[in-house]
């Protein structure tokens, strides 16, 4: 769902927010999301969503000189310490594919085939 409102694709945000809803996430939750406010998540969700915004927003203006990884050391201590390096691998990856298909998405402008995102969402975009 972040990547989703960071890279303004509604396509992405409609699949995303309504399987997230589907799985039990709230309104509220996705609303807290678009707005990158993380106060009533976990520290291991908190983490997981930096590193999204990170990925999506900062790593391709990031040269190899500022960071070998692209983000934070800061950020990187977090995501080792609160992720096994399996967990680690399969959430860079899931983020890593959702940039490249919203990014594919929002270039197409497909006309959505599932609900609008909630209007907290649709409005972040």
């Amino acid at each position: 769902m972040r990547v989703a409102v960071l890279t303004h694709c509604r396509y992405t945000s409609s699949h995303r927010a309504t399987a997230a809803l589907a799985n039990g996430a709230t309104e509220q939750e996705l609303a807290s999301i678009a707005r990158g406010a993380y106060d009533g998540f976990t520290e291991r969700e908190r983490v997981a969503l930096r590193l999204a915004d990170e990925m999506t927003t900062g790593l391709p203006s990031i040269s190899r000189q500022q960071s070998a990884t692209g983000i934070s050391a800061q950020l990187r201590d977090a995501a080792t310490e609160v992720f096994s390096p399996r967990e680690l691998v399969e959430l860079t990856m899931s983020i890593g594919v959702w940039n490249a298909l919203s990014r594919f998405h929002r270039v197409m402008d497909f006309d959505l085939d599932m609900p609008d995102a909630p209007p907290a969402v649709e409005s972040a975009l």
